[in-house]
């Protein structure tokens, strides 16, 4: 199967060469453009997907790099839900029904973004499915751009506006200063995708938590 075992040698590598063996690279131009997710135009070329502070030995930021903070104990409990975008909601609760086995619980219509959801719960997380309501929609140019795909990543936070602080403390580029109502009455609070590896990324505090 042309595998080599055991050590090679440099002659061997000399030899691989002449015969024009093929060497796997990484392809300089290739990783210049790879898609990055922005929230107004969430999928763009010519970004660097994750942006990663100077860390110290505790994985925090360095002694006299930006954003360098102390924090006790962390925030974040859990993945509360993946948000994926879609172009047809009733088909694709059927489609997690019929294939999954899954059953969706809610429904709710948020008109100040231009969406609805439907929220399938599975385990101690959910699947947040999300259609656009009109043209004007950031999820409309998200499918238009990507199609049906992942469109966020969310944490179940004991205090949003806490963990937006953290995160932007950090070195995280904040899509919200302040946490704001959400679906099914939450507050939530985002982060943008260049500060996480190219992840549209979400806080989400259930509505009663000491965070109001």
């Amino acid at each position: 199967n042309g595998a080599i075992h055991g050590p090679t040698s440099f002659p061997q590598l000399d030899q691989m060469r002449r015969l024009n063996w093929p060497f796997r690279t990484l392809s300089a131009k290739k990783e210049s453009n790879r898609n990055v997710t922005d929230r107004v135009r969430p999928y763009h070329k010519g970004c660097t997907p994750c942006q990663v502070a100077e860390l110290d030995g505790e994985g925090g930021p360095a002694p006299g790099a930006p954003g360098r903070h102390t924090y006790n104990q962390p925030m974040l409990g859990r993945i509360d839900h993946v948000g994926i975008a879609v172009r047809d909601l009733d088909q694709a609760i059927q489609v997690y029904e019929r294939r999954l086995g899954l059953r969706a619980t809610g429904r709710e219509r948020l008109e100040a973004e231009g969406i609805e959801v439907a929220m399938i719960p599975i385990g101690e997380s959910r699947i947040e499915l999300i259609t656009p309501l009109s043209s004007e929609s950031k999820v409309e140019k998200f499918l238009q751009d990507r199609g049906e795909a992942v469109h966020h990543v969310a944490y179940a936070s004991d205090d949003v506006g806490a963990s937006l602080a953290q995160a932007g403390a950090a070195g995280a580029q904040l899509l919200d200063e302040a946490a704001r109502p959400g679906a099914h009455g939450t507050r939530i609070g985002f982060v943008h995708p260049k500060s996480l590896c190219g992840v549209l990324t979400e806080f989400v505090e259930a509505d009663g938590q000491h965070g109001a």
